[in-house]
């Protein structure tokens, strides 16, 4: 890479993916109304990761999601998916978040 490229780069705030993301303006698809139910999720979400999969900065956002340990959908991963690959959200507020950590310590345990 050329000394010219990485100054560029340097100067790139770090979300500058946003800009790109086939998501933008919608963020009722990527982020649980209180109190949804199970079946409304699956049908929200199945919608959100039609628009990550066709996204061009969906690596950029997936790796946003885990460094920070955000909650919602997030470059095609939710939560629970975040949370089985050890980027939990800070705050757990869903069962299945908690399970997914569980198990992941169980299997993180049993390999030592």
């Amino acid at each position: 890479m050329s000394a010219t490229l990485l100054e560029a780069i340097a100067e790139v705030p770090d979300r500058w993916w946003t800009a790109h993301a086939k998501c933008k303006g919608r963020t009722q698809l990527f982020f649980a109304p209180a109190g949804e139910r199970p079946e409304a999720r699956t049908r929200r979400e199945s919608l959100a990761r039609r628009y990550c999969a066709v996204c061009p900065v969906q690596a950029p956002c997936q790796a946003e999601a885990r460094r920070n340990h955000e909650a919602g959908l997030w470059g095609g991963e939710n939560e629970e998916e975040r949370a089985e690959a050890g980027f939990a959200p800070r705050a757990i507020t869903r069962r299945s978040v908690q399970v997914a950590v569980t198990e992941r310590a169980k299997r993180s345990s049993a390999a030592s």
